[in-house]
């Protein structure tokens, strides 16, 4: 039989990233956190039941601010803002996985 993840895990990935968390019933529950190999916040997700339900953030390698994507239920459903390297600003709404509006500047 298969075991069922339950309490703390930490993960390492193939590329050296390593997430924390907790699993509750064999499903990722609460906060995750993701490093780069090189120790710095890659990624923090929010989960319920095993699914996205949050606001997910994201940072490029050197640390900055990146992304912040809105999930309900698994899908992307709310603003959505990523940040490129050159200072350019997507901004993006969602309505359950499905893109509704698009605008970009600095």
């Amino acid at each position: 039989a298969a075991r069922v993840r339950v309490g703390r895990w930490t993960i390492v990935e193939n590329d050296g990233r390593i997430a924390t968390g907790y699993y509750v019933h064999g499903r990722q529950e609460g906060v995750w956190t993701t490093w780069y190999a090189n120790g710095t916040r890659t990624k923090v997700q929010p989960y319920e039941g095993g699914v996205l339900n949050g606001t997910q953030i994201e940072w490029l390698p050197s640390g900055q601010r990146f992304a912040e994507r809105t999930y309900r239920q698994g899908a992307l459903d709310g603003p959505a803002t990523i940040t490129f390297p050159d200072g350019t600003i997507a901004r993006e709404d969602w309505r359950q996985g499905i893109r509704v509006s698009q605008e970009s500047g600095r």
